[in-house]
């Protein structure tokens, strides 16, 4: 675990940053440190083109590229199955 908590602090991206903070080194939600890496996360680029693509009442649509969990042998797509 050193090892990736030595390199992580370093990544570009800002996101990589803040679950480091609140997962592998279980800061305090509510630190400054924190606090600053939220503020990176919310100024990255990758945050301003995902929300560049936007429409008017504020939605994001990418109806081709959402991830849809595939059907296995034991999913039910949410049917229920009888018991007993």
């Amino acid at each position: 675990m050193s090892d990736i908590t030595t390199r992580l602090p370093a990544s570009p991206e800002p996101a990589v940053r803040l679950k480091l903070l609140l997962g592998a080194l279980d800061r305090d939600s509510q630190s400054p440190e924190v606090a600053r890496a939220r503020q990176a996360v919310r100024k990255s680029d990758r945050v301003a083109a995902l929300l560049s693509e936007r429409t008017s009442d504020g939605r994001i649509p990418f109806p081709g590229q959402v991830v849809r969990r595939p059907l296995g042998a034991c999913d039910t797509g949410g049917a229920r199955l009888p018991t007993g």
